[in-house]
């Protein structure tokens, strides 16, 4: 279960990547949509974090 998690978290961090590379192309790092895209990467990083964090100190 965990395993599945973090595959589709992975999946899901690769998709922001690619769209926050995609959008920066043709729009400023200030733009919202940039930015909304940031925060949500982020968010989903520090999870991905956390569930690394956890398997580590079991």
């Amino acid at each position: 279960m965990i395993l599945k998690d973090v595959v589709q978290l992975s999946n899901s961090i690769e998709e922001c990547k690619n769209k926050m590379y995609e959008l920066v192309k043709s729009k400023d790092f200030s733009n919202i949509e940039v930015i909304k895209i940031g925060q949500q990467l982020d968010i989903k990083i520090a999870m991905l974090q956390k569930i690394i964090n956890k398997r580590h100190l079991h």
